[in-house]
């Protein structure tokens, strides 16, 4: 029999909150658009010159993207913007409001704009192409209007309502500073004074009149302030300050206008301002630049970028005549914010780097600064940008940077602070992780009373008897597409009665021979017979590695190493293949709903010269799970339970290997509707088909101001598209045959046309 065994269950919670002011419904309720349209409708002047400013900004955009495109030599000083925050009030919805407060808001705001926010080099691999961040500096002020020092942040007595366009002007101007030498930011709790302190912001664009009258500004929420709310919702100080210099918001005008007046942002109508995170197209079937600062998306926790259009837009609204004055050396000089007044920070220097181990790098470097308030930190690595990792306090002369791969090779660099003044970076210095372990740790398990009998993980499987506690199978490679869902089916094995058996699965991902407790890929599951589940594979695995799989009686394993008592241990090769196969061939582009119904809808896309297939994925159960495969342009996806709201993706195969996954589609079903119809196969009629030089659509009872087709070809390439007509002229068509796509309120029906 058996012996028996002690049972222990333990149940510890440890909370560590941190209070921050809960975020408004109304807090991205922006109103830059409808303030700054009061100035202008208001003062045919103010109308006047901002035509003007829009008139040079196209043609100063043109010309830097003109010197771009041939690779010439352009010009990118840093800009210096000198700015006083107004402070008014001590309570922004239970937080507070310091000098210490506006200066970290500073600091995270300039490592905004200057692409240095710690996600940069994670942006969406659709816009990655066209990042780009803008060389200035927001600093605080120190030397005041009559020639006093100051801290830049001055405070008062609590006062409400400057986010208003009219009404408060002699109000702004009794605590305005020059706004032809100081940026000014009023920090206020109810920005338009109609007792709804859940806004955030509000900015005006270039107005000299503004500037005259000394009300230009920024007006912010000091709930909102880096350090009262989250991280990534503080970035709406940075979407504010984009405003002010002449940025719009990139859903401004929806799809039929000229949107935000940047050419490489994607158009985006009002109804995708609510997705957050998530992946959403615009009315043209776009993908949106969700984590624009100058949307309201990336609020949700990914705001991180501006493109290169946008910074072109900035760099020209810095020659307006209301801002130009302000980077001007001599301006610098006089509010104590140029690199070669008294309050710059020295550099810290004779930064070295050396490896701790296989996963860790110290640093230390030299203090040079007598009046830092602190350093930044930062790294890169594989020829990539640098980006933040840390900051430390004043007079730190060490960082020791963990959790690092085995074998990599990083690069670091520091910067000084003290406030919103930064200093110029350190030399760099570089280390390599030592490899890790030559062996993986030892691990045993008594086999005597149960084993692992089959370990199925997706199409692999392996089924074994007793190996008196650990089986060597890395003879034996599962192979594994990195960002996939990959299913998980395990059996224990008894010698008699069964037994509850606890399960858990390690994958070595950063291949430095330790399974750590973050590689852990499986684990919660257990019961006397199979156990079934999922994990998704590290999007960024490569190559080959390890595997371990650990069966335990009694208690979930909490080590892949050691003494494991009764159970048993196996270990595979594991290889990456899906990062591994060649890619060589295009990626499919424009995906597309060719046909949507309540039932489930076709997925289309363009095929790619040389594919002789497409496999399709679905974003399911929070990963990407292949669906199916077509020989064609479309794939029938049939409605999935109760889900409405689908992410699709493609890519391209033949016999040589496969091309580079295509970026998400976003398709929704109606509540209800007409059965599907085939694309092949549709009872929209068209005549004459074949047709010569024209052709007629047959719609039934569907009213004429209601519907558009779609032009496709034999490729599916979209080529035109018919908005309200049911006559067509064909003569520009070469001969071939070619999709009409209807689309109607409820659904989508497809029909083929043959040009003769």
């Amino acid at each position: 029999m058996k012996k028996i065994k002690y049972f222990l269950v333990l149940a510890a919670i440890l909370l560590s909150q941190v209070s921050y002011a809960q975020i408004d419904p109304d807090a991205l309720k922006c109103r830059a658009s409808e303030m700054n349209k009061q100035i202008l409708e208001a003062s045919p002047e103010a109308m006047q010159e901002y035509q003007q400013l829009e008139k040079f900004t196209k043609e100063y955009v043109e010309a830097i993207a003109k010197k771009q495109n041939e690779n010439a030599l352009i010009s990118n000083p840093t800009y210096i913007i000198p700015v006083v925050f107004h402070v008014f009030g001590t309570n922004f919805s239970g937080t507070t409001v310091t000098q210490a407060k506006v200066e970290q808001a500073l600091l995270k705001l300039n490592e905004d704009f200057q692409g240095l926010n710690s996600d940069y080099n994670t942006v969406d691999n659709q816009f990655s192409s066209i990042k780009q961040y803008l060389n200035i500096e927001f600093r605080l002020a120190k030397i005041d209007p009559n020639g006093n020092a100051t801290t830049g942040v001055k405070f008062y007595g609590a006062l409400n309502g400057f986010g208003n366009g009219g009404g408060y002007d002699s109000q702004i101007k009794q605590y305005a500073w020059d706004n032809y030498k100081y940026m000014n930011v009023y920090i206020q709790s109810d920005l338009y004074n109609d007792g709804n302190t859940g806004n955030s912001g509000v900015a005006w664009y270039p107005n000299t009149s503004m500037s005259n009258n000394n009300t230009a500004r920024v007006v912010y929420n000091g709930r909102y302030l880096y350090g009262n709310t989250n991280a990534e919702f503080a970035s709406v100080l940075t979407h504010e300050f984009g405003h002010w210099l002449n940025l719009i918001h990139t859903f401004e005008g929806g799809c039929t206008s000229t949107n935000d007046q940047v050419s490489d942002t994607p158009a985006e109508n009002a109804s995708t301002s609510g997705y957050g995170c998530s992946p959403a197209t615009n009315c043209y079937g776009q993908y949106i630049n969700y984590e624009n600062y100058m949307g309201y998306n990336g609020a949700s926790g990914c705001y991180k970028m501006y493109t290169q259009g946008q910074v072109n837009r900035m760099l020209a609204a810095l020659q307006h005549p209301a801002r130009q004055p302000l980077w001007q050396e001599s301006n610098l000089i006089a509010t104590g914010t140029s690199n070669g007044g008294s309050t710059s920070v020295a550099a810290p220097s004779g930064l070295s780097a050396s490896a701790a181990s296989s996963s860790q790098i110290n640093l230390s470097w030299n203090d040079n600064s007598n009046n830092e308030t602190g350093f930044t930190i930062q790294r890169a690595s594989g020829g990539g940008s640098y980006s933040t990792i840390a900051t430390v306090g004043a007079n730190t002369t060490s960082y020791s940077n963990t959790g690092l791969s085995a074998n990599t090779t990083y690069s670091y660099r520091v910067r000084a602070y003290s406030g919103s003044t930064t200093s110029s970076f350190s030399n760099t210095a570089s280390a390599t992780t030592s490899g890790g372990s030559t062996s993986y740790c030892s691990v045993t398990g008594n086999a005597s009373y149960e084993y692992i009998q089959t370990v199925s993980i997706g199409s692999f499987s392996n089924t074994s008897g007793s190996n008196s506690g650990y089986g060597n199978y890395t003879s034996q490679t599962i192979s594994l597409t990195p960002g996939s869902s990959t299913s998980v089916s395990l059996t224990p094995g008894f010698s008699g009665s069964s037994y509850t058996e606890y399960w858990a699965i390690w994958i070595d991902y950063n291949k430095n021979n330790t399974f750590e407790s973050s590689e852990m890929v499986v684990s919660g599951l257990s019961g006397t017979g199979n156990v079934s589940g999922n994990f998704t594979v590290n999007s960024s695995a490569t190559g080959t590695t390890r595997m371990r799989v650990v069966m335990k009686y009694n208690s979930a394993p909490s080590s892949a190493c050691g003494s494991i008592g009764d159970g048993e241990v196996e270990d595979y090769t594991v290889n990456f293949s899906g990062s591994g196969d060649p890619t060589t061939l295009a990626t499919p582009t424009n995906l597309r709903s060719a046909g949507t119904y309540a039932s489930g809808f076709y997925a289309g896309w363009n095929t790619v010269s040389g594919a002789t297939s497409y496999d399709v994925q679905l974003w399911l159960s929070g990963a990407w799970q292949t669906f199916g495969t077509s020989t064609t342009w479309y794939l029938w996806i049939p409605k999935q339970g109760s889900t409405t709201t689908y992410y699709f993706r493609v890519r391209a195969k033949n016999s040589s290997g496969v091309s580079a996954w295509s970026g998400y589609y976003t398709v929704t079903l109606p509540a209800a509707g007409p059965s599907p119809v085939s694309p092949e196969i549709t009872s929209f009629s068209l005549y004459p088909n074949p047709a010569t030089n024209h052709v007629n659509f047959s719609i039934g009872s569907l009213e004429s101001d209601n519907f558009s087709i779609n032009v496709y070809d034999s490729r599916g390439e979209l080529i035109d598209v018919i908005e309200n007509k049911t006559y067509y002229a064909t003569d520009h068509l070469k001969k071939g045959v070619y999709l009409m796509q209807l689309i109607k309120p409820s659904s989508t029906e497809t029909s083929r046309l043959v040009i003769e």
